[in-house]
């Protein structure tokens, strides 16, 4: 009641308030004047609130011409197309002009019957294929179907957002209902936060979100819903979505956040509410729920989770062919238990004397030490220092490019173009690796250039994986903007990337130079071996070379 009644900032942990520090930092500054701000939505015979959904995000975006929007949209013959529904509201608030005002070409839809759909994880899997590259350096709001946003939703969510001073955080809770919109709830600001979890048929997941209050900035949280999620597009792509998880609806969102926050990725409630949820029933649960369920996928599906989670009914032999799709290194899952408050192999809470588990002040767990990938980096380092060598062939690349590309805020690769303002020297062995995986030719002051021997480099010198290993190394040491321009089709497509990693590949310049190159090796060694050998054959004695004379010339030939 004194926190009810009082200014300060508190969280309800089921049996009391608990009064929460919170000291508001100057947010971090963001040139957001051109950020792509990516929806994500899945909807399950949702058509009418769908369109809804889209006319409320555009309407009351302050910025819509950012934002682009990937639905799946899984529907009976005879349901609303959500699409067409967003045009006719559209339409009917007297805009003007092309159809849709234009936000139709911002919208990327992949359309489905409901009888192929298959669970919300994997329409959410589907959906993030479709994110379109300009979108991948941007943010990414992944939210249901079937909600209404507030008066320019999209700067306050950045601007929340910057507030964490966490290039890696992510805004994530169960928002309210559609009535408490805009709301300032008992006049003091009542926001919900998820921060304890429960088990249910041997699976982890969320408990009902309590409510915190008085809060002046995001707060620290241990638990992420997949009905709102807002971050940088970076945590979908270091952390794509299991498309392998069918018929997943418990499971969902703890694995996503165990596999996240090893990552290295902090989850916080926001201290406003600018989305709300339709929770109401109006479409049935048989609408809503109600896609084709086969007990075979479950049962393989949950099995997978709990292999992810080393939870019994897994198989820890499997944990390791999960690929991009396990834990992240960042941070152990042992350490995510303890931050918790919980033991996922005896589903119970660790102390049972505080039921609070997160709902109290939190400390951010720092990233490991001695982490898998940090000796990955250094055993890369210690390859690229060993020069080219016994000329190994397809050298398995390391986790630290895609991990490195995001630690050093921002060098390109996910982007058409990779820049990168500074110093070379400043560099890591393993980001200038990533460099060159991600971004293809290395370029200069539009001056390519390439090295095929184990010459030391006047800035840098770093190997790539190719069909062979080749070394690159920038032009003379310079002050100045240096650029790397990748190809075309050095990214594979999404839907090719969510199987495996995009090969590696160079720009056509530097296809032709290695082209020429091998080819003029291969003419000098003809030249120089094997052609002398052949007029023997043709001649009954010995081939003398008289001296050559001043006047002629001797191009040796090239090893």
């Amino acid at each position: 009641i004194s926190h009810a009644a009082s200014e300060t900032p508190a969280i309800f942990d089921g049996e009391r308030w608990r009064t929460l520090t919170q000291i508001s930092s100057p947010p971090q500054v963001l040139d957001d004047s051109n950020s792509i701000l990516m929806v994500s939505l899945a909807s399950y015979r949702d058509g009418i609130r769908c369109g809804r959904t889209l006319f409320s995000m555009f309407s009351e975006a302050k910025f819509p011409s950012r934002l682009r929007v990937g639905i799946v949209q899984q529907n009976h013959v005879d349901d609303k197309d959500c699409q067409e529904e967003f045009c006719r509201l559209v339409s009917a608030s007297g805009a003007r002009g092309q159809r849709c005002a234009g936000w139709d070409r911002q919208l990327f839809v992949r359309q489905m019957k409901h009888t192929d759909a298959r669970g919300p994880v994997y329409a959410r899997a589907l959906g993030h294929q479709l994110r379109p590259h300009e979108a991948d350096s941007g943010f990414c709001l992944q939210m249901d179907s079937h909600m209404l946003v507030s008066r320019h939703w999209d700067v306050e969510l950045i601007n929340m957002w910057s507030m964490t001073n966490n290039d890696r955080a992510v805004l994530t809770t169960y928002v309210p209902r559609l009535e408490d919109l805009g709301v300032n709830i008992n006049n003091r600001n009542e926001v919900p936060v998820i921060c304890q979890m429960t088990f249910k048929d041997g699976m982890p997941r969320n408990f009902p979100a309590t409510v915190a209050i008085h809060l002046t900035e995001p707060k620290l949280s241990t638990l992420w819903a997949a009905g709102f999620s807002f971050s940088k597009c970076h945590a979908e792509l270091l952390v794509p979505y299991d498309p392998q998880l069918p018929q997943i609806f418990d499971g969902e969102e703890f694995s996503r956040a165990a596999r996240l926050w090893t990552h290295g990725y902090d989850f916080y409630a926001p201290h406003r509410s600018v989305v709300a949820h339709n929770y109401s029933t109006e479409l049935g649960w048989d609408k809503q729920l109600g896609w084709p369920r086969i007990k075979s996928e479950e049962a393989q599906s949950r099995s997978r989770i709990f292999t992810l989670l080393r939870l019994p009914g897994g198989n820890p032999s499997l944990e390791s062919s999960l690929g991009k799709f396990g834990l992240g290194s960042k941070r152990s899952l042992e350490a995510y238990e303890r931050f918790l408050g919980v033991s996922l192999a005896h589903q119970q809470v660790l102390d049972t004397s505080d039921s609070a588990q997160g709902c109290k002040d939190l400390v951010k767990v720092p990233l490991d030490v001695a982490s898998p990938l940090q000796k990955s980096a250094k055993e890369t380092t210690a390859f690229a220092e060993k020069g080219l060598g016994g000329r190994k062939k397809n050298p398995r690349p390391s986790p630290c490019i895609e991990e490195k590309l995001i630690e050093s805020g921002g060098i390109g690769g996910f982007t058409d173009q990779c820049h990168f303002e500074g110093s070379l020297s400043q560099l890591s062995d393993c980001e200038k690796l990533m460099l060159t995986k991600q971004c293809g030719a290395l370029t200069f002051k539009h001056q390519t250039c390439f090295l095929h021997d184990t010459t030391e480099a006047s800035d840098f010198r770093v190997e790539v994986v190719a069909n062979s290993i080749v070394m690159f190394q920038s032009c003379e040491s310079q002050s100045g903007p240096r650029s790397w321009d990748r190809s075309a089709n050095s990214q594979g497509s999404l839907d090719q990337s969510i199987k495996t990693d995009p090969p590696t590949t160079f720009s056509f310049g530097a296809q032709l130079f290695f082209t020429f190159s091998f080819g003029a090796q291969l003419f000098f060694t003809f030249v120089a071996v094997a052609l002398p050998y052949l007029l023997l054959l043709y001649r009954p004695f010995p081939l003398i070379h008289p001296p050559p004379s001043p006047h002629q010339s001797h191009d040796e030939p090239m090893v």
